[in-house]
């Protein structure tokens, strides 16, 4: 029997020894990236919770420090950098997940790993928007023999690329194909919804049904099912099967499943008796459920609803606006937020000409009775009586019979007791006056208990503290006020119309008058497509105004576009612009917003294109100079506004970097740092490439006002 000589056996145990740290550091690191894994996949939003952003940062940390100290030649090496790019990635730091992606495919050039990082730098592309460069890698790929699980990757990725550029039907292609090969529950999962998804933009609910049917029975998270069987659910009402549709909301409410959603089904079930027209009943249940949810989200939505209900099917204005003021803090919903604010501040605008326009016929009508309402106290006691004796009176003729009927008595004492009535009567009088005359004081008696004050002089009640001029003068700029909140700001023709009638019947002399008549012209020409009454005001404004722009204009005799033809239509080319954004067009995008910077400065609506140029270059195009070439462009044209404030934060330069910590405070985060610069070191070395350089970091996203379809 041979034995090791000593030295040999020792070499023998460091080896082992150090194999087993390098594979129980990766195994710590991989142990927090599978904890923040799974935790990730039962959160609904698509934001990590602080939980997986933390394990992340750990199972980053301990494999840089895995290739710190036993060098990229160690077995665990590839694993440990791939890790560290899906980790990246899954924080949402795409900028360093491409950048470590890129290392592995330039360091390892033999790993068993590179399909796999491929997959995961095409996973970065995609949500970069680098959409040739994702379809560039994945061509690549899927042109080798790969393994069924990373073909069903690739495949799944290029559907969700085609399914983001709204080209549905490739979408379904490649997810389908995804479908059929892979065994992994969560790619099939997710495949299936964005299948179901795809289908309902095409509006082949049935189709979009069977997918979430299919996706219901896999094995997948709660929050997964809930999506899928509630968008299901919008697929039937869809066809307008609600019995069906109620029926699984109701199964939903009896499963504990989905308790941390049923806040949300009882919204929904609310919502369907409010589609069916059951507005009432949808009221009241909106009701139960903030009551019942104060702070879940289904209770902010019914805040929401509510808005609508008493905006649009009870015309209640002030209970609409006080609803959509309660819709906050709602993270899962950014565009009903949105839309609730946007409402909640035009109601408010509106309520407040509303409140005025009755002030000033309140006091008009002061002005019209006169003095009459400034009375005395008694005298308007005198007037109750008055109005007391009357009612008596009309009572006592209601009761005098007419001829040939018997005489009604409304009271009548009875004979046997007349005597005795009366005798009481005599007494109590007799008492009352010997009562009265004990008890009262002469003059002189009565300054002696009670002294002789000065009266304080009154102030003089005013009827109205507005002059009448003033009052009338209110009163038609709120009225016109009104008429112009309604065409430009709250859409409402109906309304505008009616508005603009009224002004024009009350002020037939004003100086707006033939504006008036000028609305009511474009709303019945350009949006409600009246000819008879569109010609019938223009041959008036012509006859009666020739020498305003609005008669020299129909005539033929100008070109110019009225004031209210100008905001009418950078609203409406704002409106279209959003539009293109939301279907990716937005070179045309940035032409309506920029014809909309120069045609119509003065208005919020240049404002708004302003930063909405500079958004589209920064977020969507990636051009980096001209994004801050329109924030300082924005800055200089409207440096008060809040959008200046917004641009000045995003174009500022980055806070001066901390110093470096002395080399004896170096925690363990800094070994992370130190590993990067060591990996970055050897790849500058004369054999290698330079490594990719990094990025600028990304900025925060700006908020655009987007009008929801509701």
């Amino acid at each position: 029997m041979k034995f090791l000589n000593p030295k040999s056996g020792i070499i023998l145990a460091l080896i082992f020894l150090l194999g087993c740290a390098y594979y129980n550091t990766f195994f710590n690191a991989k142990k927090y990236y599978n904890q923040a894994l799974k935790k990730q996949k039962n959160v609904k939003s698509s934001k990590n919770t602080r939980r997986c952003e933390k394990n992340y940062q750990t199972a980053i940390e301990k494999s840089w420090k895995l290739i710190k100290i036993y060098g990229d030649s160690n077995k665990y090496a590839d694993d440990a950098l791939l890790l560290i790019g899906k980790a990246y990635y899954h924080i949402g730091d795409y900028t360093k997940a491409e950048r470590t992606l890129n290392q592995f495919l330039l360091k390892f050039l033999k790993s068993e790993l590179i399909p796999e990082a491929k997959l995961w730098l095409a996973r970065t592309y995609v949500a970069q928007d680098k959409k040739e460069e994702a379809l560039e890698l994945l061509n690549s790929l899927l042109s080798q023999k790969l393994p069924k699980r990373l073909a069903a990757e690739a495949f799944y990725i290029l559907g969700k690329l085609h399914f983001e550029q709204e080209d549905y039907e490739e979408a379904i292609d490649f997810l389908s194909r995804a479908v059929e090969i892979t065994r992994d529950d969560e790619i099939k999962g997710d495949a299936l919804f964005m299948m179901g998804d795809a289908y309902y933009q095409l509006q082949q609910y049935d189709n979009a049904i069977e997918s979430y049917d299919v996706l219901s029975k896999l094995d997948i998270p709660a929050i997964r099912e809930y999506e899928a069987t509630a968008k299901k659910v919008e697929s039937l009402i869809e066809l307008e099967r609600y019995e069906e549709a109620e029926k699984i909301l109701r199964k939903m409410l009896g499963s504990p499943r989905f308790k941390d959603q049923f806040s949300l089904i009882e919204t929904r079930l609310a919502n369907l008796y409010e589609i069916q027209g059951e507005t009432d009943l949808a009221r009241d249940y909106y009701y139960e459920i903030i009551k019942k949810y104060p702070r879940k989200e289904g209770a902010i939505l019914s805040y929401y609803y509510l808005g609508q209900l008493y905006e649009f099917e009870y015309a209640n204005f002030d209970s609409a606006q006080v609803y959509y003021q309660k819709v906050k803090n709602l993270k899962t919903h950014p565009e009903v937020l949105q839309d609730a604010r946007e409402k909640a501040n035009l109601l408010k605008e509106y309520l407040k000409i509303r409140d005025q326009l009755r002030k000033d016929y309140r006091d008009l009508a002061k002005l019209e009775r006169g003095d009459s309402l400034l009375t005395d106290s008694m005298e308007v006691a005198g007037d109750s009586v008055l109005v007391g004796q009357k009612e008596e009176l009309n009572t006592a003729q209601s009761l005098t019979p007419s001829m040939g009927e018997k005489p009604k008595v409304a009271f009548e004492i009875p004979r046997r007791e007349n005597d005795v009535f009366w005798e009481r009567v005599r007494s109590y009088k007799d008492s009352l006056s010997r009562f009265r005359r004990d008890t009262t004081l002469t003059y002189e008696d009565s300054l002696k208990i009670f002294p002789k004050k000065k009266l304080k002089k009154r102030a003089k009640k005013v009827l109205v503290s507005r002059t009448p001029e003033e009052v009338n003068e209110s009163f038609k700029k709120n009225t016109f006020a009104k008429a112009e909140f309604f065409l430009l700001k709250y859409q409402n023709y109906d309304s505008a119309a009616a508005s603009y009638r009224t002004f024009i019947k009350q002020f037939e002399d004003s100086v707006l008058t033939p504006k008036s008549y000028y609305a009511l012209y474009y709303i019945y020409h350009n949006l409600k497509h009246d000819s008879l009454k569109a010609d019938s005001i223009k041959q008036l404004i012509i006859a009666t105004y020739p020498n305003t722009i609005y008669g020299q204009k129909l005539s033929g005799k100008t070109e110019l576009k009225t004031d209210i033809e100008e905001v009418s239509q950078s609203h409406t080319l704002y409106r279209q612009a959003e539009d293109l954004m939301d279907h990716g067009d937005y070179q045309k995008a940035l032409k309506f917003l920029q014809e909309i910077a120069l045609k119509d400065s003065g208005s919020v609506w240049a404002q708004k294109a302003r930063f909405a140029i500079a958004y589209i270059y920064e977020k969507h195009l990636k051009d980096v100079q001209k994004a801050i070439d329109a924030y300082s462009e924005l800055i200089k044209e409207y440096p008060k506004s809040k959008y200046a404030a917004i641009a000045k934060r995003k174009i500022a330069p980055p806070p001066p970097e901390p110093e470096e910590k002395p080399a004896e405070e170096k925690d363990e985060k800094t070994e992370q740092a130190d590993a990067e610069s060591t990996v970055r070191e050897q790849e500058e070395q004369p054999q290698k490439t330079a490594p990719v350089p990094e990025e600028r970091e990304a900025r925060p996203k700006p908020k655009i006002d987007r009008k929801r379809d509701l």
